[in-house]
């Protein structure tokens, strides 16, 4: 093997830093020991292309050190140096006493693959280098990424936050809680919102380019389909826009998932800068199946354009000029492992129980709408709806169909009740005899009611369902006495 310490000058193509970091998350909150350091990696790309890497400088400088320029083969070219700063984070200098070596290495190209015999020969295949570094990254006793909350709730219970003081919000909104909480479609509702703490020295390129959750999945051991579960992201600073992402089933991996859900700066303290995401709503269609399993376990991937450690690199050629022109390219993946106890959840579900009760022969009008608010009121009730808006104009022609919302303070919680009023016209007939033996029939119109009510308070479903059935009660009796033919 030659000893000769041959130096030419030469540029990478490009290096490449990657941090992975993987974090196990119990409960969604609790950081688990098994935790491993970060890992980070360096690739750096050296083509013989003959034009911007290993050139005919390169083979200029080697020729003024070989005279002759015999054959090379099985040689080792210093080609520059990698420059290392912000590395207190890893162990790069106790693998490589960088501290010793004034924070640099040489960048060694080796010609065991590579043979040429003068600057024409570069014209021809490209060969490659790839020089790798592996490091370690000082483990974090934190998660970085971590669930600011997992809620469970039952139905579209997208209107929580507004049921804590619904007069600060419009009829029409409470219109469209009312018209999802008497849904009869069974669903439940897994919402997650995940915060991501990143050190100062990152906080710039952040800003400019926003963490996002490349993939989110849950496990799930039996097989569904798109239809069955619905991903929703609830993005509060465009006037709470709902924006559906793609939901794919990993047969594979009896997981779905979903991504594409940005991280939005959210304060900045201490030296740490926060991002949020947006509330992500995961709801299943029919999700009896849930009930069998214990716990839930998922994962999330995070990918972002800078690297945790602090870590940065430049590169200088063989006659100590720094290449500018070659950035380093950074990034950090961030792998999250987390369960959380499905029974524990359930527990603090919100239910939404309801009944379902017809009236016949009783017609849906102005009268029977102020029967039920009278009602409502006498159990303190406060009605939300707008009673003026019932069509009147339509009774007796077609069905129609109504709302009517109201409220009760059940401590510091609020009791919310919708009714779903639906009336079917109808015609019915009476038959009277005469005295000469003759019978009369007469045509007279009539109709059915058909309420739905269902009930929402957090925490407390035997409330709701003792209430629906006293509502249910004094309804069936009110209208015992209301005559058809009023």
């Amino acid at each position: 093997m030659n000893t000769r310490s041959l130096v030419a000058r030469a540029n990478p193509e490009e290096i490449k830093v990657k941090e992975t970091y993987t974090f196990h998350l119990k409960d969604a909150f609790t950081l688990l020991e098994e935790n491993d350091p970060g890992q980070g990696k360096i690739e750096i790309h050296v083509p013989f292309d003959g034009k911007n890497c290993v050139n005919r400088i390169t083979v200029k400088d080697l020729m003024e050190q070989i005279p002759s320029f015999e054959r090379l083969k099985n040689e080792s070219i210093r080609i520059g140096y990698i420059g290392f700063h912000g590395y207190e984070n890893t162990d790069l200098d106790e693998e490589y006493s960088l501290s010793l070596r004034h924070n640099f290495l040489p960048l060694i190209l080796n010609l065991e693959d590579a043979v040429f015999s003068g600057a024409d020969d570069l014209t021809k295949d490209i060969v490659e280098q790839v020089t790798i570094v592996n490091y370690s990254v000082s483990k974090l006793n934190y998660s970085p990424i971590f669930f600011e909350f997992v809620e469970v709730t039952d139905e579209y219970d997208l209107f929580e936050a507004s049921s804590k003081n619904p007069d600060k919000f419009f009829l029409e909104s409470w219109n469209e809680f009312g018209n999802k909480l008497v849904s009869f479609d069974p669903s439940m509702t897994l919402t997650f919102k995940l915060a991501f703490d990143v050190p100062s020295h990152a906080k710039e390129i952040l800003k400019k380019y926003p963490p996002e959750i490349t993939d989110m999945s849950i496990d799930w051991p039996v097989a569904t389909t798109i239809n069955h579960v619905r991903v929703t992201v609830v993005d509060v600073t465009s006037d709470s826009k709902e924006l559906t992402r793609d939901v794919k089933y990993d047969a594979r991996n009896q997981r779905v998932l979903w991504g594409n859900i940005p991280f939005q700066p959210k304060m900045q303290e201490k030296g740490v800068y926060e991002f949020s995401t947006p509330s992500i709503q995961m709801t299943i269609r029919e999700p009896g199946e849930l009930f069998n399993w214990k716990e839930l376990k998922g994962k999330v991937l995070v990918r972002f354009p800078t690297l945790f450690s602090g870590l940065r690199l430049s590169y200088f050629d063989a006659a100590g000029k720094c290449a500018e022109d070659v950035a380093p390219i950074y990034s950090t993946e961030m792998n999250i492992n987390f369960s959380f106890d499905l029974f524990e959840k359930l527990k603090q579900k919100i239910y939404t129980p309801y009944q379902v009760i017809k009236f016949p022969k009783v017609i849906l009008n102005r009268m029977r709408i102020d029967d039920i608010a009278t009602l409502l009121r006498d159990e303190r009730f406060d009605i939300i709806s707008n009673l003026d808006a019932f069509p009147e104009n339509r009774v007796g022609k077609e069905v129609i169909n109504f709302l009517i919302l109201a409220k009760r303070d059940e401590g510091d919680k609020q009791l919310i009740l919708a009714l779903d009023l639906e009336g079917a016209p109808s015609l019915t007939e009476r038959e009277k005899e005469i005295p000469e033996g003759e019978k009369f029939k007469s045509t007279f119109g009539t109709g059915e009611i058909t309420c739905r009510i269902r009930g929402w308070l957090p925490n407390d479903p035997q409330l709701i369902v003792q209430q629906i059935n006293r509502i249910h009660t004094l309804l069936k009796h009110r209208f015992e006495h209301v005559s058809v033919l009023d």
